[in-house]
């Protein structure tokens, strides 16, 4: 029955949506780092990847009710901006989990929610995906940014802990900001990360000039120790198994 397909519950197969296979198309064909902000949270099937990472809006606004979400939305287009968010997703809620009253599925509040998003005048909505709505963000900032136009050239992807920053015609003081959620931890060279606003990591640049800047998650050395050592404890044992075996038959 699990074969063929015969079985409900955890067991059913599930076909994802058309709507979702064009959104992840649509999103991937983007060069470019972007967030989605989805509204009240991520369905399942949406995308979620190091290029376009998904917030869930019941996180990031601290709030079930959808209302309350909708209406706090409209003052933070600046916060959203800031922190990458190229676009806000209503989903379809194809599995019955989301839009929810009585735990049934509320089709009426699914639409009214839609409704008043679309009264947000700095919000463009893109048709194209069906019941998912999509709305673009105006000018959305990169993943590394300053107000200070020209000073971050590029930047390179080295793992979820590590990147390199192209630094060019900086001042001494000159400030580098990175959206990802404030983490003090996070260090570009000796400098650790400081506050910007309420929400997103910045670095102060420590001398004028053009350079690479090194951004890293200082607690990742901790856990590079421990894989060596790990390594070393695997390698040990084995060797023991294999040559203390052989010892042991002389």
């Amino acid at each position: 029955p699990a074969l063929f397909g015969q079985l409900g519950g955890t067991f059913k197969t599930t076909q994802i949506p058309t709507e979702y296979v064009r959104l992840e198309s649509f999103f991937s064909s983007q060069n470019r780092f972007f967030r989605t902000f989805w509204l009240p949270t991520v369905q399942r099937f949406g995308l979620n990847s190091k290029e376009h990472p998904a917030m869930s809006g019941r996180d990031f606004l601290g709030t079930y009710d959808l209302f309350s979400m909708v209406n706090k939305l409209k003052t933070i287009e600046d916060i959203l901006r800031n922190a990458s968010v190229g676009y806000v997703v209503v989903p379809y809620d194809s599995e019955g989990e989301i839009f929810l009253s009585d735990r049934k599925y509320d089709e009426k509040k699914y639409e009214k929610i839609i409704g008043e998003i679309k009264k947000i005048t700095w919000l463009k909505q893109i048709d194209g995906f069906g019941k998912i709505a999509v709305f673009e963000v105006p000018n959305p900032k990169d993943h590394f940014w300053s107000t200070k136009e020209g000073l971050v050239k590029s930047y390179k992807y080295i793992n979820p802990t590590k990147y390199e920053v192209d630094i060019q015609n900086a001042k001494k003081g000159d400030i580098v900001v990175f959206s990802e959620s404030y983490d003090p931890k996070w260090n570009a060279g000796t400098e650790s990360s400081r506050k910007y606003g309420e929400t997103l990591n910045s670095f102060v640049l420590p001398k004028d000039g053009n350079y690479e800047l090194d951004i890293f998650y200082a607690p990742q050395k901790y856990v590079e120790v421990g894989l060596w050592v790990s390594g070393l404890t695997i390698l040990g044992s084995l060797s023991y198994l294999v040559f203390g075996t052989k010892a042991k038959k002389w």
